[in-house]
């Protein structure tokens, strides 16, 4: 099932090396979205994709680069009509 989740990862500490791995993940795994830092030191995704691959691509990154799940916020958002299957950095 398709499905656009919102993820908040809080403060790794090395947000600026990390958004450009996360962004490549998401794209080598075939998602949409967009990926952006926020000014409050975390980093703030929204995907588009099959249900299952989001979850994978959440499991991937909690495992590559050691992140702690207690530390990533995941939410279901609307579906975005118009997302093209692009992927967009911020």
């Amino acid at each position: 099932m398709k499905v656009r989740k919102r993820l908040i990862i809080l403060g790794t500490g090395s947000e600026k090396r990390l958004k450009p791995r996360l962004f490549f993940m998401a794209g080598k795994m075939g998602l949409s979205g967009w990926i952006i830092n926020m000014s409050t030191g975390v980093l703030e995704a929204e995907f588009q994709g099959d249900e299952r691959r989001i979850q994978k691509y959440i499991d991937r990154i909690t495992a590559e680069y050691n992140l702690n799940m207690d530390n990533i916020r995941c939410e279901l958002v609307e579906m975005d009509e118009a997302d093209d299957g692009s992927l967009r950095i911020g």
